[in-house]
């Protein structure tokens, strides 16, 4: 099964860049609800765009799908039992996403552009080097229910 929409509750998430704050000496919860943060452990905070930060916040829910998508793609498997847990801002154009296995103690990270107003995902895991439009005359099975 996959868990398309599952961060689709915007109000659970911290989207403006005046309630952002700095935890545990490198973190930012943008959702403590969803328990997801963005590790500052790469760049300084002070070099981070704030505003990018809650960008990030805002488009948690459709980057997440975009990566099920993406490995549903590469992977012909019909379940993603992983669950995003870790942010961490490479640039203030460049993300990684660490998600953990939800089933199995196992992990992988996605690298992630934004560009023109939206995310990228340039490398999946051992995948490098994703062409933009990998989406492209694709059909995807839908398992939304």
């Amino acid at each position: 099964m996959f868990y398309y929409n599952r961060y689709n509750d915007l109000s659970k998430f911290i989207t403006n860049t005046k309630d952002l704050k700095i935890e545990n000496k490198n973190e930012i919860y943008i959702s403590k609800y969803y328990d997801i943060v963005i590790d500052l452990e790469l760049i300084e905070y002070t070099k981070i765009d704030k505003e990018f930060i809650c960008e990030i916040s805002k488009n948690t829910c459709k980057i997440d799908n975009m990566i099920q998508k993406y490995a549903q793609y590469i992977l012909k498997e019909n379940e993603f039992n992983f669950s995003l847990e870790v942010i961490q801002i490479e640039s203030n154009n460049k993300i990684n996403i660490m998600y953990w296995g939800t089933d199995v103690n196992t992990e992988f990270l996605v690298d992630l552009e934004y560009e023109k107003n939206e995310f990228i995902i340039k490398n999946f895991n051992n995948i490098k080097n994703i062409p933009k439009n990998w989406q492209k005359n694709i059909k995807i099975e839908s398992t939304i229910k």
